[in-house]
């Protein structure tokens, strides 16, 4: 933990705000990527890295956590609001504990989620938010000469779903790959 607050050391001084994920709280080990493709199967256990000091050391350098929490922060003069929840594919996301309309007087309301799951996208664009930050694709994506890439599935497989993932080409809508 000291190694990375050293790092993150210059960027405290910045209004922040972080979530967890899946490596957060597990060490990571070795996966098949082909996995996304298969019904998947929770067997992490008991968390083994120590996330709530490393999220007590980030607090107390300034950011702010958003796990399943909302908040407002300044930056310069202006009020950003933010809301975020903890990770949806580890069944931590909670998302009634920050339900409801962003500040409407916020001159920005971000949201923060460890995964695009289509059903968190949908309740944060309900509540109002401007922009929605969200991780987990960091390359478990599997492209197969001439299609689109697949992204990882979606928790809610009994309904197909439409994903709008904005990228470097533009915005782009597919139906997950399951």
């Amino acid at each position: 933990i000291p190694a990375i607050m050293r790092a993150l050391e210059p960027l405290l001084d910045i209004p922040g705000a972080f979530i967890p994920g899946n490596n957060d709280y597990f060490r990571p080990k070795p996966k098949n990527p082909m996995r996304y493709f298969r019904p998947p199967q929770q067997h992490l256990g008991r968390p083994n890295l120590p996330w709530p000091e490393l999220a007590r050391a980030m607090g107390s350098g300034g950011w702010v956590d958003l796990t399943n929490h909302r908040a407002i922060v300044k930056v310069a003069d202006a009020e950003v609001a933010l809301g975020g929840t903890d990770d949806p594919f580890l069944d931590r996301d909670v998302y009634p504990l920050i339900a409801g309309p962003a500040d409407p007087n916020a001159v920005v309301r971000i949201a923060a989620i460890h995964a695009p799951e289509p059903t968190l996208i949908q309740r944060f664009a309900v509540d109002r938010y401007d922009l929605l930050l969200a991780g987990h694709t960091h390359g478990g994506q599997v492209r197969i000469r001439s299609s689109q890439a697949c992204r990882p599935r979606a928790r809610e497989r009994s309904r197909p779903q439409l994903v709008t993932i904005a990228g470097p080409n533009g915005m782009r809508t597919w139906p997950p790959c399951v």
